[in-house]
Parts: structure tokens; C-alpha cells; sequence
């Protein structure tokens, strides 16, 4: 199966050195003038995300979720499944449990093969641990309509896509902001987010040229 093969190679590409900041800040919103944030990392909390896999006919894709306007953070924007750490589980069990809670893919049908680089966002103080994962086949999803307004799937095809990298100036928090975006159909895909998944897609480019 396609399925089988990606996740060998990439399992391996995972374990290896990682791309690090140095691919996450291609997809860096810069303000055009210095912005003064109070947090650091070392008070940061705890929050993990899943990129989830899965085949589609002779494709492979993920999960992205439209957050409702009545989460805490980031209310709107377009994320991976993820959340805060809770009590003693590990960053990878956070991963899967906020997967299960948000758009019902059950907790036991996820594989976890590797992860990303933490990535660090200022403006809330989460350090955002990223992981790679697997299910077989396309499960049942149920998203919870407290979090998620919108389910997206996204192909491997449309994220190493270059020409659906583009950027445009915002207004945020009173800061005009250059903002890089992945766009996937009608989906603008930017900030952490987009941070994490430009990482993933540099590991999926040296895959796929291996």
C-alpha cells in the first residue's frame, strides 16, 4: 500500500536531524515594526498537535480543523488537532486525546511515528509540541461542534505544492503584519500552524527526491 511505504520512509526522516526553525520561519508573520511581548518560553504552556494520516484512494492526506469563535485561542483561525497538556500524560497522549475530543478519531486507531520541532508562539505562550501519525483505514471523524466549525482535508500533493504559498499584509493587534499563507482551496492556512506544517514539508520534499 501507498500508506505503508510513506510511513516507513518518513519514520525514518523523522529520526533523523530535523529542518528545525530554519524551515518553520519561512511561514513567520512579520510585523513591519518591532512588537513588545511580555511571555518567554520558560513560563510557556505545555500543548501538543497531530498531523494525522491517512490514504484516499491513491492519496494521502490529513486533518486541519476551523476553529469556532467560542475557543479560548485563536478563535477562527485554521489548526491542527491539538491542545494543552493535562495532568501526567505525555505530550504524544495529549496529542491523541485532543485528535479524539475534537474530531472523534478514536485514540487506539492512532499511530504515532515520529515528531517535529517545538515551536514556541509568543503571543498565547504555548510551546506547541508537533507529532506525526498514522490511521488505517479513513477513520469515522465526529468533530466536536463546541471547537471545530469546519473539518479540512489536505493532500500531500497540495502541501508540497509551491505555488500555494503565498503572503499578504493583515492588520493584528494593531500591527501591520507581512503573513506567509498556505492556501488550500479556499482555506488560508498561516501562523503556527503554517510554521509547523512548512518543517513537515521540507521532510516530505527530501523524501520524496530520496
Amino acid at each position: 500500500m501507498i500508506l505503508d511505504k510513506y510511513i516507513s520512509t518518513l519514520t525514518t526522516a523523522l529520526s533523523a536531524e530535523l529542518p528545525g526553525f530554519q524551515a518553520q520561519q519561512r511561514m513567520l508573520a512579520l510585523p513591519r515594526k518591532p512588537v513588545a511581548i511580555p511571555n518567554s518560553p520558560e513560563t510557556a504552556t505545555a500543548a501538543a498537535v497531530l498531523i494525522l494520516l491517512y490514504q484516499t484512494g491513491s492519496d494521502i492526506q490529513f486533518y486541519l480543523t476551523e476553529r469556532t469563535h467560542s475557543v479560548e485561542n485563536h478563535k477562527g483561525q485554521i489548526s491542527l488537532p491539538g491542545g494543552a497538556q493535562e495532568n501526567n500524560e505525555s505530550l504524544s497522549d495529549t496529542a491523541r486525546r485532543e485528535t479524539w475530543e475534537e474530531i472523534g478519531v478514536p485514540v487506539n486507531s492512532i499511530h504515532i511515528i515520529g515528531k517535529l520541532t517545538p515551536l514556541y508562539v509568543p503571543i498565547t505562550s504555548f510551546m506547541i509540541h508537533p507529532f506525526v501519525g498514522w490511521t488505517n483505514p479513513e477513520p469515522p471523524t465526529k468533530p466536536d461542534p463546541s471547537e471545530v466549525n469546519k473539518l479540512i482535508s489536505v493532500s500531500m500533493t497540495s502541501l508540497i505544492n509551491d505555488n500555494l504559498e503565498e503572503n499578504e499584509v493583515r492588520q493584528i493587534r494593531g500591527y501591520e503584519v507581512l503573513v506567509p499563507y498556505f492556501r488550500f482551496g479556499q482555506d488560508k492556512v498561516w501562523g503556527a500552524t503554517a510554521m509547523i506544517l512548512a518543517e513537515f514539508k521540507l521532510i516530505l520534499k527530501s523524501v520524496k527526491e530520496g
